[in-house]
């Protein structure tokens, strides 16, 4: 049986950090992102000292370049993708419409919602190589 693959998107911390931890425990290579390189790096010290197989990439589903290195990255660290969780998001404005910043509330599509877009974009491509 070859041996999975998943990459998660706001991996270092929270929900995705836990999804992480949880898939490598059941071992599932993680191939985890985020847009801090420090936080990162220690979500994954902490992975591999439970003897999970995990490794990080700095990215920001924001961006389309970058969603495709991890993407990438996965691939040539591990050799193929088979589980995605898109679990990056923010929540920047959390006024009422009325008082609310529309540049805020851009950033937050641009993330949550273009973001899953563009990783679903490119891990589906991937997966169909398998």
């Amino acid at each position: 049986m070859t041996q999975k693959v998943a990459v998660i998107t706001g991996g270092a911390t929270g929900i995705g950090k836990s999804t992480a931890m949880l898939l490598a425990s059941k071992g599932i290579k993680v191939v985890i992102s985020g847009r801090r390189e420090a936080v990162g790096q220690k979500a994954i010290e902490e992975i591999r000292a439970q003897g999970g197989d995990a490794a990080f990439i700095a990215a920001d589903v924001d961006n389309e370049t970058q969603v495709s290195q991890i993407i990438g990255f996965a691939v040539k660290k591990y050799g193929r993708l088979d589980l995605a969780v898109n679990n990056a998001g923010i929540s920047n404005e959390t006024k009422t419409i009325g008082d609310s910043d529309p540049a805020k509330f851009q950033a937050m599509l641009q993330t949550n919602v273009m973001g899953v877009y563009l990783c679903m974009k490119y891990e589906i491509q991937q997966m169909l190589k398998n």
